[in-house]
């Protein structure tokens, strides 16, 4: 490569060359690199050199470019061709000698006719011309677009989530915000779809040459056995967490599992967890943060709230901030952990811990034992309609400790419930008797005829009903009877004021009982407590 010049016209060009290598204009030989009409100070980029031999078609000296015919340079790429306008050109031309011209150094597509006519037009009329002007292009192949995999969901992005709240960061959830981040699907929800590639578009040169475009690649996606694809939509089986994993831009594995699994704790890195499946959570439950899950949770420790419809196993502990700041836990299946503080827990299935269960309530509908070591019921109130076994019940400071057994707390709750109901009715029909004693009068009655006669079907329904509460409670109470033989069985010892309840009836401790089992005495219609 020789020097480069740049520069607005061809003459400015030779000129600097000149100058630049010393010697006159005909010992030089040039190669035009690049013609830019758009660009006024650069617009002709030219290598100079000292050579004995001309390179290049485009390569002409000085003295023989101006003369007075028309020129055609081709770029290198073939996809331009430019008219390089003599100083003093002929003004007899039509736009078929431009194209015979055009013809003859081989430019055959992209002609620009309409600047042939202008320029023909511009030089009979003796119009000043540009030096050199564009006259073809070639059109640059269009290569076909690949295949994509959109994702349909319609779970939200966390950022959007939270660039939507723009400048009052400090009313934004975290906690419920960032769980957003998983792509939970529905059942038969449409959650992807593919789109084919297209078919690519040729292109061409000046000079006619066919530039082949390549047509787009599809994309590929694996998916698991609960997706389906239907043509070119991927339909979820099942509701549950949908996992998408990219190997590149054409290669996707897409699965939709029942299991969600957290390598950390539940905290603002993770937000609240409301999930159609099971849980695995490899650290922590931080506190006021919640997990709900429709199958299981499996959890190293607790600190925040648990919500299931399965059961929950936790490797370590369950513990609240303290007897007035207990977290809580809904389930309906069976619990373990190695020790329960400071929660409320609800569920219909057993609870088994090994070490202690300390200032808690509990509800259970089955069975609740503590019977590692030291294997501790003290403080709060325990309810397990089936039965409690532990090797300690109440502590050596005389911790008020509460156990029931024998007695549902759902059905104790809707014994209450229906109750209030009963007495709320009564009032109603109290106030109608009432209110129809006073219109016993002949002329008040006659008044008031239809408000009467509606006031007399309410207190028809009110009675029906009333009816139906008072048989569901007598069931309630048969089946509150049915579990009278459950037993409070202790393998080590009882401290004082622990108050134990079996059904109806009720016993405070008062002096330290070693191992035995409490049980309601039927003959007595008490608790007794035996010895083993």
């Amino acid at each position: 490569m020789g020097y480069i010049i740049k520069a607005r016209s061809l003459e400015e060009a030779f000129q600097k060359a000149q100058k630049y290598f010393n010697r006159n204009i005909t010992d030089l030989e040039y190669k035009i690199i690049s013609i830019n009409p758009e660009d006024n100070d650069e617009k002709y980029v030219l290598d100079f050199s000292v050579k004995e031999e001309v390179i290049g078609k485009s390569g002409k000296l000085y003295d023989e470019i101006f003369t007075d015919e028309f020129e055609v340079i081709i770029s290198d790429d073939e996809m331009k061709a430019y008219l390089f306008i003599p100083k003093n050109p002929r003004r007899d031309i039509d736009k078929n000698y431009l194209l015979n011209l055009l013809n003859e150094h081989g430019v055959k597509s992209g002609i620009i006719e309409a600047e042939l006519d202008r320029i023909v037009y511009y030089l009979k009329n003796e119009k000043p011309l540009e030096s050199s002007i564009l006259v073809a292009q070639g059109k640059p192949p269009k290569n076909g677009s690949d295949g994509e995999l959109i994702i349909k969901t319609k779970s939200e992005d966390i950022f959007e989530s939270i660039l939507g709240a723009e400048e009052i960061y400090d009313k934004v959830d975290y906690k419920e915000a960032f769980k957003k981040k998983l792509l939970i699907v529905d059942e038969n929800e449409e959650i992807a779809m593919i789109i084919s590639p297209s078919k690519g578009e040729n292109g061409y040169t000046v000079t006619g040459k066919i530039i082949e475009a390549s047509d787009g690649k599809e994309v590929e996606v694996t998916i698991s056995e609960n997706l389906e694809r239907i043509e070119n939509k991927i339909i979820s089986k099942i509701k549950g967490l949908l996992s998408i994993q990219q190997f590149d831009k054409l290669h996707f594995n897409l699965d939709v599992t029942k299991t969600f699994v957290v390598n950390g704790d539940v905290d603002y890195s993770t937000g609240n967890i409301d999930f159609p499946g099971s849980v695995i959570i490899k650290g922590e439950i931080k506190p006021d943060f919640t997990v709900k899950a429709e199958g299981d949770v499996i959890v190293k420790s607790v600190s925040g709230n648990i919500i299931t419809k399965g059961n929950i196993k936790v490797s370590e502990g369950i513990s609240g901030k303290s007897f007035v700041n207990r977290l809580i836990i809904n389930a309906k299946g069976e619990i373990t952990a190695n020790y329960i503080q400071f929660a409320h827990i609800t569920t219909e299935s057993m609870i088994a811990v090994k070490k202690y269960i300390r200032d808690s309530i509990i509800f259970t509908e089955d069975f609740v034992e503590v019977t590692g070591n030291p294997g501790m019921i003290y403080g709060g109130k325990i309810s397990a309609l089936k039965g409690i076994k532990a090797k300690v019940l109440g502590s050596p400071s005389f911790a008020k400790t509460v156990v029931t057994s024998g007695i549902s707390s759902k059905i104790v709750s809707e014994i209450s419930h229906l109750i209030v109901e009963k007495n709320s009715i009564n009032e109603q029909i109290t106030k109608i008797r009432l209110y129809l004693g006073n219109a016993e009068n002949p002329l008040v009655r006659d008044k008031l005829k239809d408000k009467i006669e509606k006031l007399k079907k309410v207190k028809k329904e009110l009675t029906k009903k009333l009816l139906q509460i008072d048989v569901k409670l007598r069931e309630l109470y048969e089946e509150v009877k049915k579990h009278k033989d459950a037993k409070i069985e202790v393998l080590k010892e009882v401290y004082p004021n622990v108050k134990v309840i079996i059904g109806e009836a009720t016993l405070i401790v008062e002096k330290k009982l070693r191992n035995g089992y409490f049980f309601y005495n039927r003959d007595k219609k008490a608790i007794d407590y035996m010895l083993k």
